[in-house]
């Protein structure tokens, strides 16, 4: 993501599951950065500017409890849940095709973090075969 820090792409990553949960979008403080250009990207940008102070581990540990929170939340769901149509960054879709998007959308991000920690990519696993 343009101009986003490791720090962003996790605070990113928290927001989005903050929001899946139910969790209000952080008010936004200034003018959208130039990469800015729809709905989602201001509610992306909202989180990352809502940890911009915090420091990295602390928004690295937050990631792991809102991970935590969301398997368990997967985990519970029955076939109804799974295949209950609702939103997704793609328009209305079944509860199970979201969740392969958000297994792709880690995916990336998990590269654009090697990149920056100068780590070679990862090219197997779950989210590169259904991409």
């Amino acid at each position: 993501m343009s101009g986003w820090s490791v720090k962003d792409v996790l605070s990113h990553l928290v927001g989005f599951e903050k929001m899946l949960h139910g969790e209000a979008v952080p008010a936004h403080h200034g003018e959208w950065p130039q990469y800015v250009h729809n709905p989602i990207g201001e509610f992306n940008e909202a989180f990352v500017q809502a940890n911009r102070e915090r420091p990295g581990l602390e928004v690295l540990d937050e990631l792991r409890v809102q991970c935590a929170r969301s398997i368990a939340a997967l985990r519970a769901l029955d076939d109804k849940g799974w295949e209950k149509v609702g939103w997704s960054p793609e328009g209305e879709r079944p509860y199970h095709r979201f969740q392969e998007t958000r297994v792709v959308d880690s995916w990336i991000h998990l590269q654009d973090i090697r990149d920056a920690l100068l780590q070679p990519r990862t090219i197997t696993g779950p989210a590169k075969r259904s991409s």
